[in-house]
């Protein structure tokens, strides 16, 4: 394997990768439009990063090297022609962009397949839904705290050989925890002796949050690589 990088290799691993998953993304794809069309059909209010579609992501993010648990599976992998941090940026495109875009453009569709149904859910008898809206209040905040979970997860995912997801999700909602009541300490404090500061100790704690979750995620990055590199040598 060689280890210099290379644009050419990886856009082939990219297109490999799609190539090997495309009929799975797209049964995924379908079932989220589904489920999404359904729990909307009577609700008109949509958020474009929900719960279900959390769920999905973090799954996928969590089973991403799911094959270096099976032997003859993991030495396949570790054989392909290309370095691993080629290997690594391709693990972050696909759960960190790629699936992202596939799984709200799966919700709108289906909130978009609701609205088309709801008139004729009226002929049966069901009240009228509220007017159709989507709501992209703080959506930046909470990307980037999917983000910043995606990371956590891809990182289990090549560190624990079985049940990386249960392993994972335990140590990262211990960890949510703590920094929860951290972080609710310290609101707490500020709002209890500044009382005339409240407006710029929001602001700092949005800020020092995105940079809390930056470092974090990039962290959770290079984790990766380097489990993976460590995992094939």
């Amino acid at each position: 394997m060689n280890d210099k990088f290379s644009f050419q290799r990886l856009g082939l691993l990219i297109r490999t990768v799609f190539i090997q998953n495309w009929k799975k993304d797209l049964r995924i794809f379908l079932c989220v439009m589904g489920v999404l069309a359904v729990l909307h059909a009577f609700n008109g209010f949509y958020f474009p990063i929900n719960f279900p579609i959390v769920a999905v992501l973090l799954y996928i993010a969590g089973s991403t090297f799911k094959r270096l648990g099976n032997q003859p599976s993991a030495i396949s992998y570790m054989m392909m022609p290309a370095s691993t941090l080629e290997k690594t940026l391709t693990a972050i495109f696909y759960v960190n962009i790629y699936y992202v875009v596939l799984m709200v453009a799966a919700g709108l569709l289906g909130f978009g397949l609701a609205i088309l149904l709801n008139p004729a859910l009226h002929t049966i008898g069901i009240p009228e839904m509220c007017p159709a809206k989507i709501i992209t209040a703080d959506l930046g905040t909470i990307i980037m705290g999917l983000t910043a979970g995606i990371s956590v997860l891809l990182f289990g995912s090549v560190y624990f050989k079985k049940f990386a997801i249960l392993k994972t999700g335990l140590v990262a909602l211990a960890l949510f925890v703590v920094l929860t009541l951290a972080l609710s300490a310290i609101m707490n404090f500020h709002t209890c002796s500044y009382h005339y500061f409240d407006d710029i100790t929001t602001k700092t704690l949005k800020i020092l949050y995105y940079v809390i979750l930056s470092v974090a995620t990039l962290f959770f990055w290079f984790m990766t690589w380097l489990r993976l590199r460590e995992t094939e040598v």
